[in-house]
């Protein structure tokens, strides 16, 4: 199913969720503080991203604001104690697409997990470059209007790519 990238200092909370989302067929990874976090985060190779907002060296919101300043769009549920009105709303202008506070129902949480990752499967956008277009909702590459033929591992890794945004691959990613 999903990557899903949960940034949380408590280990107790971030094994629960893990074991939770993993039981749903999501693959997780761990990032117990801010910095590790936003390198992660800017990897784009997640399809979510479950963020606290009281981090060790780097908190949420500054993690949100640098994400989403290098144009990553990963969507990213805030997971957090801070439920003030204030809190919320700064989390939401910073450009989160959920806030939930603690202490949570972990069903109620899993269906928002489960509907941001829908809506975020059900409209990928086409991304262009130069003359050429890729629509990932149709698998479809053009160069001038014309299709490209593509094998499937050909168009992955063109996707791999695009995701990256300009920055260098390693042979292994």
């Amino acid at each position: 199913m999903a990557r899903v990238l949960i940034v949380e200092d408590n280990r107790n909370l971030a094994f629960g969720l893990r074991t939770n989302l993993e039981y749903e067929g999501h693959r997780v990874e761990i990032a117990e503080d801010g910095p590790t976090g936003l390198g992660l985060g800017r990897e784009r190779k997640h399809e979510l991203i479950v963020l606290d907002v009281m981090l060790p060296a780097m908190d949420g919101f500054e993690v949100l604001q640098a994400l989403r300043a290098d144009g990553v769009e990963t969507p990213v549920l805030m997971l957090t104690a801070r439920g003030d009105e204030s809190d919320k709303v700064r989390g939401l202008r910073k450009g989160a697409d959920d806030y939930v506070t603690k202490p949570f129902a972990l069903t109620e949480l899993l269906a928002r997990v489960e509907a941001l990752l829908r809506r975020a499967v059900a409209t990928p956008a086409a991304r262009a470059f130069g003359s050429v277009v890729v629509d990932p909702a149709t698998h479809r590459v053009t160069r001038r209007g014309r299709p490209v033929g593509l094998r499937p591992k050909e168009y992955d890794l063109l996707q791999a790519l695009l995701r990256r945004n300009g920055r260098v691959a390693t042979r292994t990613e």
